[in-house]
């Protein structure tokens, strides 16, 4: 039995509740306590994010491991380079002329061969780098030693995950790599990773690294390594590059980006290999990434001009081998065209389907959905006189590349096969880059969803930036292609209440239902989130925070069950198990539409165990902290503009819960959150939160009154 350390008889609950950090922060005040957080054995990257009344102040913290070997803890950056070396650059051209002086190559020890392509450069102080890194979701890794080498090669064996899994050490400046960092997916097979060194450039004051990445699309057995495996790469390096520099674009830390030469061009007709023996082809640039302290959005991002410009040539046409796998010898893209959802804005329209397996599998030649893969039909038509770059990161984070999908599909000792299936593969994809007055069009190789899939087209330009957002039903998903046409027609009905006053709003949101119910019509949970915005706005919002639509058990309000129901998804570690329902309204907030939505999760979070005979777990009784919980990861989508509290179902003391049909119990402190959406981006410090219900002065009163509570 659980017995209280300070020997004053509290329970776990109580316990834990009471050694927590408390939100908010009043002036004058220091909150100190526990936050309960995913293990890290490399290091606790600490990402401290401050925000009030139109303000926000960040701080980062890296907090080593002592136990943990990686690259990093091997270095003394401070004695790296004495002052004699360092190279002061103050002119951007100076910088450019510069890093292309900048070593090839990765190499071996000895320096007697060379490897991958030094692809990246990153300018910026560590806590600005290290915090877009962290916010990104990437990982430092182990050096390796006996107890990596033993965990990599079970996880090679078992196709487990580890997520700080070695690299091999390659060279720059006759020495390892100084850091090195890798995103993966739920196995170690798959992975983006990166190698960085510190180089004697400093650019107004701030380090300049060099650097290293590459996709990994699977393992192969080799003498040449101490785990007796190795990862094979993409060999289309350029891919990787592009990925890193589309993901950091949404880490609010970006601030600029360009390409400088690097390597030179070279061909897939004439690769270049790296010190394992893998192919690889490049367009020979190398990505320059600028960093700076946040908050920033995508339409704050630079592209600096007159430097060298990035394409991605398409591959040649096919060779004729008799032994390839099946796969159609042109494609038509008439049908999927036929019944694409469409949206257009602002000279630019986006067209968007999903094939079905059957036209999957006679388009590709393969079966994609046993790997898991969704090909989305996307095209981009721009009819504006701007360059658009589509960053596919925003629609799926952990988005397939070509040639890693291709991969799954190789057959051994079939090498001319493969490469047709590569080709093939590759060429049916969507190109980033559309040129003015053009389109383009091809697949996005995406996750499986298995309803309908939110579709967030993030398109950016020279410190400009758009959105266009649709719904595409999964194919052969009638009821849910139905359910869609009627909720949008909902959107559009006539009996409306409009109003462009906010305190008007206030009013009308409080006399909306209090709860949900059973099928029967017994109270059940507190609608406890509003969200104001249409569809296509607030889509992107939980899209980018890993949120997808997922089936869940009817709850009822006006008469219906649940218009929308989505969840959150993490590959890589356990994600918060929130569920939330929402019913769109008939109101409507300055033409936008109003929905109304219970979020919660259930009794046990992360631990809870599927009940035996199938049955919904009862819900967490705090029903504030899923609440809470949604309104700080939207912040953190650039597309919440506003928040807002306003009176709920009223407050219920955790002494005296109220009852739902399931069996659970919940305490609130009554209020509902209240969400605004805007499509422009929206950084930290331009979040506006209303003056309504204080929040802060419901949980001084409620502490002060005994009650253990803790805000957003």
């Amino acid at each position: 039995a659980f017995r209280s350390p300070a020997g004053d008889g509290k329970s776990v609950l109580d316990h834990f509740e009471s050694l927590q950090f408390r939100n908010p922060i009043y002036p004058g005040t220091t909150a100190s306590g526990f936050l309960v957080v995913h293990r890290d054995e490399g290091y606790r990257a600490v990402d401290v994010d401050l925000i009030s009344r139109e303000k926000a102040k960040s701080f980062t913290y890296i907090v080593p491991d002592p136990s943990f070997k990686g690259d990093y803890t091997l270095v003394d950056f401070n004695t790296l380079y004495d002052s004699a070396e360092i190279v002061e650059i103050e002119e951007e051209e100076a910088l450019r002329r510069e890093l292309e002086k900048l070593p090839c190559c990765t190499a071996n020890k000895d320096g007697t061969g060379y490897g991958d392509p030094l692809n990246l450069v990153f300018v910026g102080n560590n806590r600005d780098i290290f915090s877009a890194l962290i916010r990104r979701g990437w990982h430092g890794t182990e050096i390796l030693w006996s107890k990596a080498a033993w965990r990599t090669f079970k996880s090679f064996l078992g196709g487990g995950r580890y997520r700080y899994s070695p690299v091999s050490p390659l060279y720059v400046y006759g020495r390892r790599q100084d850091l090195a960092a890798q995103k993966a997916r739920g196995t170690i097979h798959q992975r983006n990773h990166l190698r960085m060194w510190l180089t004697p450039l400093r650019f107004r004051g701030k380090k300049v690294w060099v650097g290293q990445i590459s996709r990994d699309i699977g393992v192969k057995f080799t003498l040449k390594s101490p785990t007796i495996s190795t990862h094979v790469i993409d060999p289309n390096v350029d891919e990787a590059r592009r990925y890193l520099l589309q993901d950091l674009a949404y880490s609010q830390a970006l601030a600029r980006a360009a390409a400088v030469k690097g390597v030179g061009e070279t061909s897939r007709e004439s690769p270049r290999f790296n010190l394992v023996g893998d192919p690889y082809f490049t367009d020979g640039l190398r990505a320059v990434m600028f960093f700076e302290p946040r908050p920033r959005t995508l339409s704050d991002l630079d592209f600096l001009k007159f430097w060298e410009v990035p394409t991605r040539p398409l591959p040649g046409p096919d060779k004729g081998v008799s032994d390839a796998p099946r796969r159609p010898d042109s494609f038509n893209d008439a049908a999927l065209r036929a019944r694409a959802k469409t949206v257009a804005e602002g000279g630019i329209r986006v067209s968007a389907t999903i094939p079905s397996p059957e036209e999957s599998r006679d388009i590709f030649g393969v079966d994609l959905e046993k790997k898991g893969v969704q090909p989305l039909w996307l095209e981009i038509q721009n009819d504006t006189d701007r360059q658009l770059y589509f960053l596919p990161t925003g629609l799926d984070p952990e988005y397939f590349s070509p040639l890693e999908v291709s991969f799954g599909y190789h057959a051994r000792f079939s090498d001319d096969a493969n490469a047709q299936l590569d080709e093939h593969i590759e060429r049916l994809g969507l190109r980033n880059i559309i040129d003015p007055r053009s389109k383009e069009s091809g697949f996005v190789y995406t996750n499986r969803d298995k309803a309908s899939k939110f579709v967030a087209v993030d398109l950016v330009g020279w410190k400009w930036t758009k959105s266009l957002n649709l719904v595409v039903p999964a194919p052969g998903r009638k009821i849910a292609e139905d359910h869609y046409e009627r909720l949008f027609q909902m959107i559009s009905r006539s009996d409306l209440v409009e109003t462009d006053d906010e305190s008007h709003l206030r009013e009308l949101l409080e006399q909306l239902p209090c709860c949900v119910s059973s099928e029967d019509g017994a109270q059940g949970e507190p609608l406890n989130v509003v969200l104001v915005g249409n569809l296509e706005d607030a889509a992107p919002a939980f899209i980018r925070r890993s949120y997808h639509f997922a089936p869940a058990d009817p709850r009822y309000l006006f008469q219906r069950s649940q218009d929308v129901s989505v969840s959150k998804r993490e590959r890589w570690v356990a994600s918060q198990p929130h569920l939330l329902r929402a019913w769109l309204t008939t109101i409507r907030f300055r033409g936008r539409p109003v929905w109304v939505a219970q979020v919660g999760m259930p009794l046990g979070g992360r631990f809870a165990r599927t009940a035996e005979d199938g049955a919904p777990l009862p819900i967490d009784p705090d029903v504030d902290e899923a609440r809470n919980d949604l309104v700080q990861d939207l912040i953190y989508s650039q597309f919440l503009a506003k928040i807002g509290f306003v009176q709920g179902v009223g407050q219920v003391m955790a002494s005296s819960p109220r009852t739902t049909p399931g069996g659970g119990t919940y305490h609130t402190d009554g209020l509902r959150a209240v969400l605004f959406f805007e499509p422009r981006p929206v950084h930290l410090s331009e979040i506006r939160f209303l003056a309504w219900e204080p929040l802060a002065d419901h949980y001084r009163h409620q502490v002060g009154s005994g009650e253990s509570k803790t805000g957003p």
